[in-house]
């Protein structure tokens, strides 16, 4: 008789939600669609006037974020 247990994942299709289709930019990215400096965009960042958040290394900003940032 065989006791070890089934580690096995049911298939289940996977759902893809809303937040999954958000679009993220890097600092570098982001710098170069409004044509300014990377450190332009970092002290946005650093002055709250830029919302975005560190994942390893990588500053990341979301779409909907650079478009309310407004005029500079």
């Amino acid at each position: 008789m065989d006791n070890r247990v089934n580690n096995k994942r049911p298939n289940k299709s996977l759902k893809t939600s809303d937040k999954l289709e958000d679009k993220f930019y890097t600092i570098d990215e982001v710098a170069s669609i409004l044509k300014v400096h990377h450190s332009t965009i970092r002290r946005a960042i650093k002055d709250n006037r830029l919302k975005a958040f560190k994942i390893g290394t990588k500053w990341l900003i979301k779409k909907e974020d650079i478009e309310s940032l407004g005029q500079w």
